[in-house]
């Protein structure tokens, strides 16, 4: 296992260029080393991101990896080694109640790596304060990270409007 406690690693990048297939490699390499995984995801649909996890995962062995249903959620595993939490799916309403939800799992199954996919779709804040939220979410983040000594990425993908004639 190569993640290092109390970090927080933020990846981002230009549409397409890859950041999904970065971090569904990130997870897979974590959990074929055995670190426990708890994967939030702002806004795929659960069944889609289980599908892509699989796609990458051709070559390895499908028998360990199977779908349960768990107080009325789906959860992926392999081998006990990863959970995926759909913001979408929970009653969930602010960042801070999934900071909250986020730390206080981290506590009790003690994960190795918390994936954050996407900033921008768990962030609660109106558009006015979003610099002062995306600062104190990065922060908390770290604060969780430190205090137990889990390893946390967070992947900002940029906005999904393209103007014509832009990049």
């Amino acid at each position: 296992n190569q993640l290092r406690p109390g970090y927080v690693t933020l990846i981002t990048g230009r549409s397409n260029d890859g950041k999904s297939t970065f971090v569904n490699q990130i997870i897979a390499n974590a959990i074929e080393n055995s670190a426990k995984v708890y994967w939030v995801s702002g806004e795929e649909v659960k069944d889609d991101l289980m599908d892509n996890f699989r796609k990458l995962l051709i070559g390895h062995n499908h028998k360990y990896y199977t779908v349960v249903r768990e107080n009325l959620d789906y959860i992926k595993k392999h081998k006990g080694k990863l959970k995926i939490f759909v913001k979408g799916d929970s009653k969930l309403k602010t960042s801070d109640q999934l900071l909250d939800m986020i730390e206080k799992r981290v506590k009790s199954d003690k994960y190795n790596l918390v994936v954050i996919d996407n900033l921008m779709s768990v962030l609660s804040a109106k558009a006015a304060e979003k610099w002062v939220a995306q600062s104190d979410f990065m922060q908390r983040l770290h604060d969780i990270a430190s205090i137990n000594k889990c390893h946390i990425i967070l992947v900002l993908h940029p906005t999904k409007e393209v103007r014509k004639g832009e990049r």
